[in-house]
This record gives C-alpha cells, structure tokens and sequence, in this order.
C-alpha cells in the first residue's frame, strides 16, 4: 500500500509546474514611473523610475533618460544601461510634461500602453507644470520613493476632489468619444510636489485651461461618476460691516449630492437645466448669524453662491470650447438628430448653449456649537 501511494506520488510530481523560469527581484528593473517630455530642441524625452532592491546599492531607486522616437526604442536604450530586466507591467503613473500639449498629436505616443498586452491600463496619466526630468529625478529625504509618495499624493488629492484621476483607460475614452472632451491631473514640483487641479484639455488634446480646487470640486459635482470629500469654502454676503476683519467666510462640506440634467435643442441652440440638491453641513462660520432663526435665508445665500461659481465655471469652458463634464453625451442620448449634425465640432456646439444651474441647499447639521 505504502509503495503504490509513493508511486502515485511521484506520478503527480511529474505534472507539477517547475520554477524554471522564476526571477529574483535582484534582477528585475520594475518600472514605476515613466515620463514623456519635449525638451528645447523639440526631442521627445523618455524618462522612468524603478526601485533598487540590490543589498550593496546605497540609493533606492534608478532614474534613467534618453531621447528616442518611440517608447520601444527608448525601453531598448534603457536595457543598454540597465543590469536587470526590464518589466513595465507594474506602471503606477505616466507623467506627461506640458510642453507635450503644445502639439495635437500627441496620443500616438501612448500607443505602446495600449498595445502591449504586458502592460497595464491602470496607470495614472498626470501632466507635469514644468520639466519631467525635475520631477523624476525628485528625491526628498523626509518623504518614501518618489513612486509611493506621488501614488499617494494623486489618490488622496482625488478622495478631497482636489483633480481628477484619469487612468490611460479612462483617457482613451474621453480622447476618442466626441460627447466628452479629456480631463487629467496637474502637478508642479517646487519645493515639495502640489497637485496645482486639473488639466482640461480641447478635443485635439491640446492643452485648454486649469481648474483650481474649488472649481474642480464643482467640476466632480456635475461628472457622472461621484465620490470623496466636497468641503468647499464660499464668500457670504457682509452680515457684520462693523467688523475689523471683514470675515464673511462659510465652509460647508456636501454630504450628499444629487443631480439631474435636462437637455433640448431650440432656437438652433442646445439648452441645458442643470438641477443640484446639497445636503450638507457647516463646518465654519465666521461671521455672527443667528443660525436657528435664519436658516433657510443660509440656505438661499449658500445656493445664489454656488450658482455664480457654477456659471463662471461654464463660462470657462464654453469660452474654450470644451465639454470635460460630458454634456455631449446628453445631447447624443436625448437629442440625436442635432447632435448627429455637430458632433464633429462639439466644442464649437457647446460654447454657443444655454447652460442653466438652479442649486438647492438642506443644512443637515450646524456642528457642536451654534
């Protein structure tokens, strides 16, 4: 019995998958950050970021830079240099420098991302204020590698709808369907990283314009897919003129948003009614006001606010001619015989409609004091 069972034992043994082709970490460049740039002479610069995991290696990470006309030539002139293999699988982020969005064509440059099938299309697409090199070669002794630090820094800076975070997925969409034009985030070294907002970008690609946090905050309100913080900060009407210091400031955080949207085409014009329903709570109040008495007077006050900082939101987009919310995609759902007509100049569409914002505040709570 003992001898039949080591036999089929063994038998199996054979089947197992072996270990033939296994790689150490040691020798394995794992690329988590790669750049593209456009220096001064107008040469595409491709740069990447992987960790050393070598013992005797005294820096943790490997930055490396050349100029190339495809991403596949660029890998090839980094494994000249390199002692491990190069895998780009375990991408986090692809940093593009702004001097890229200077020229429509762009794209094809990410082609390789899409191509590859050992490439993944999760990475984060953000667009650099500046040099890409500076950034990559980023190295702050109070901070974990720049890979860790920058992932973090985009995934909190998206949970507080600070920008946005436009996979090279979700890019793919927006650059390819002509109900939405692309949006992605915006960084700048200086002294530390900031995430400046976010890029929005005209139907070609090109660079268009930049939303601050505040506006990007009322920007996420209006997309189609919503979650994170929305504590937004208003300039109130003067409750108290006598004041030295003139504070007319309310914080308030939304905690529940809901929007409904209405498209129509007439008078040779689409016409958009945008309704938005806040709950929220105040979390900062700098200015004396009775709170029990004057509460739906707040409420009209905060919602007047909204609606002007909504409308200078649209200007500026309708100003550029672009849709980052995806307005075209009602247009195409509800109205396609018009839109059928604009589609391929959006843009131009977009910025000659009427977009109206009615916004409906309920004070939920007021905090622990009065």
């Amino acid at each position: 019995m003992k001898r039949t069972l080591c036999c089929t034992v063994l038998v199996l043994m054979l089947f197992l998958t072996g270990c033939t082709d296994r790689l150490s970490v040691e020798n394995v460049t794992f690329i988590l950050l790669v750049g593209i740039d456009v220096d001064e002479e107008d040469h595409v610069v491709y740069s990447l970021s992987s960790p050393v995991f070598s013992k005797e290696a005294k820096k943790k990470e490997e930055e490396l830079e050349v100029r190339a006309m495809t991403m596949r030539n660029a890998r090839e002139n980094f494994d000249r240099s390199v002692v491990a293999s190069t895998l780009g699988g375990k991408v986090q982020v692809i940093l593009l420098g702004k001097r890229i969005f200077e020229h429509k064509d762009w794209f094809q440059l990410m082609d390789v991302f899409y191509r590859d099938n050992k490439d993944t299309v999760l990475p984060t697409v953000v667009l650099v204020d500046g040099k890409v090199s500076d950034l990559i070669n980023f190295a702050p002794k109070d901070k974990p590698r720049l890979s860790t630090y920058l992932t973090e820094l985009l995934r909190t800076s998206h949970k507080r709808n600070i920008t946005v975070n436009t996979t090279i997925q979700e890019l793919h969409r927006q650059m390819y369907d002509k109900g939405i034009t692309p949006s992605i985030s915006e960084v700048r070294k200086d002294k530390n990283l900031l995430v400046m907002g976010t890029a929005l970008l005209k139907e070609d690609g090109r660079y268009a314009l930049m939303l601050d946090p505040l506006a990007n905050k009322l920007f996420s309100t209006l997309r189609e897919h919503r979650s994170g913080e929305f504590p937004i900060t208003l300039t109130m009407p003067s409750h108290n003129e006598d004041s030295f210091y003139k504070l007319n400031k309310l914080s308030i955080t939304a905690t529940d948003i809901s929007t409904k949207t209405k498209v129509k085409y007439e008078d040779n014009k689409f016409r958009y009614d945008i309704k938005v329903n806040m709950r929220v709570t105040l979390s900062e109040r700098l200015y004396p006001i009775n709170l029990d008495k004057n509460a739906k007077k707040i409420e009209k006050e905060i919602g007047e606010e909204l609606e002007a900082q909504y409308k200078l939101l649209f200007n500026k987009i309708q100003t550029a001619k672009i849709d980052p919310i995806g307005l075209g995609l009602y247009a195409r759902a509800k109205e396609y015989k018009q839109w059928k007509k604009v589609q391929d100049n959006w843009g131009e569409a977009l910025s000659k409609a009427e977009v109206n914002v009615k916004v409906k505040i309920r004070i939920m709570s007021v905090g622990s004091i009065n």
